[in-house]
């Protein structure tokens, strides 16, 4: 057995081995914060069903076109900005505020 060393980020609350799975993870954690769904309830498997209604965001997230997706997309571009700054200054990035 061997030990190495590892590089992980984190976005979104979880670990990741590549940036840009966690700026992705960030950016969608961030929009989801605004989420308006009814609670939601897990099922004997384990998988979350959704009373009621589903958001606008959780609907539309997965659409080119809605707004929301586009929100999305612009806050992965401002974040990968920010990475980019912070990989030049070697700073870490916050994802609630930028670069530090």
């Amino acid at each position: 057995m061997t030990r190495e060393a590892a590089v992980v980020y984190r976005g979104g609350g979880r670990r990741w081995f590549t940036e840009q799975a966690a700026i992705r993870a960030a950016a969608k954690a961030r929009i989801l914060e605004h989420c308006e769904c009814e609670g939601a309830e897990q099922d004997e498997y384990g998988r979350y069903t959704f009373g009621g209604f589903t958001c606008y965001l959780h609907r539309r997230l997965d659409d080119p076109n809605s707004y929301a997706r586009r929100l999305f997309d612009r806050y992965v571009r401002w974040l990968n900005r920010c990475a980019k700054k912070a990989a030049s200054t070697s700073d870490h990035v916050d994802t609630d505020r930028g670069s530090r």
